[in-house]
């Protein structure tokens, strides 16, 4: 907008960026968060308005600043990605949990790891954050470091092959990762789901969001274009329009032009008299 001749500048929602003076954006990179960071924790910082921290990209578009690709950005940062990661761990969790202490596998002592490992460790319930990233296959049976897959039908920690027909740890894996049991809280659902199940819902939620923010994406590419065009036809030049009245001057030009004519003749008549 403009002022006595000055320009003010305004974010959507009233952030000031341009009024008699710059407001700065300033803004302090955390390029090494750790996987709990937060604005509340300290981890991570939020954006200063003239040296004034705000809160921007919550998710409810009633900030300051909101509204923009800056707005979307510390959503991603703040809402949407800790949301991911957090349905992504209780996922991890929940496939750890469910194969330790199993009763097939006589060779887990209470504490080992088993199929499923926290970074070759057992699982942790007061170490959550993270755990997506750790989550890791028993080195016992992980190949690629030497571990033998055999453990899988014999045990994690057998240490001499067993009977080849004894297919017990095998059930009994299959059993703990088939069996329904409660959601991770952390993952944001409720209700007792397979591993499959768990990852298919996870699925689902994330494709169901991602179906939504494209849907409201068009929805405001479509408002915007509108707009464009509005502002076009209230600013911009009509060549049809504009060519219509050149076609009517040149035509009152060609008439106008007939008349002298005419008006001259009759003078040259009336000086020969």
């Amino acid at each position: 907008m403009t002022f006595n001749r000055e320009i003010a500048l305004f974010a959507r929602n009233g952030g000031q960026l341009l009024d008699g003076k710059v407001f700065e954006l300033e803004f302090t990179p955390s390029p090494n968060a750790a996987a709990d960071a937060t604005v509340a924790n300290g981890g991570l910082v939020s954006i200063s308005l003239s040296g004034i921290s705000i809160a921007v990209g919550q998710g409810d578009g009633n900030r300051l600043l909101d509204g923009g690709s800056l707005a979307a950005t510390f959503e991603i940062r703040d809402r949407i990605a800790p949301e991911a990661a957090d349905m992504i761990e209780g996922l991890a969790a929940s496939l750890i949990t469910r194969v330790e202490d199993l009763p097939a596998d006589g060779t887990l002592t209470p504490g080992d790891p088993s199929l499923f490992t926290d970074s070759g460790g057992a699982f942790d319930p007061n170490n959550l954050a993270g755990i997506g990233l750790r989550i890791s296959l028993n080195s016992q049976i992980d190949q690629s470091t030497d571990g033998d897959a055999l453990r899988l039908r014999d045990g994690i920690n057998a240490m001499t092959i067993g009977v080849a027909g004894d297919a017990s740890v095998l059930r009994g894996l299959r059993d703990a990762l088939t069996a329904n049991e409660s959601s991770m809280p952390l993952s944001g659902l409720t209700g007792s789901r397979s591993a499959a199940g768990f990852a298919a819902e996870l699925s689902v939620n994330v494709l169901t969001d991602a179906d939504r923010a494209e849907g409201a994406a068009v929805f405001e590419q479509g408002a915007a274009s509108a707009l464009r065009q509005t502002e076009l036809a209230q600013t911009g030049v009509d060549t049809d329009q504009e060519l219509s009245r050149l076609l009517q001057v040149e035509q009152a030009y060609s008439a106008n032009a007939r008349v002298v004519q005419v008006v001259d003749d009759l003078f040259q008549r009336l000086l020969q008299i």
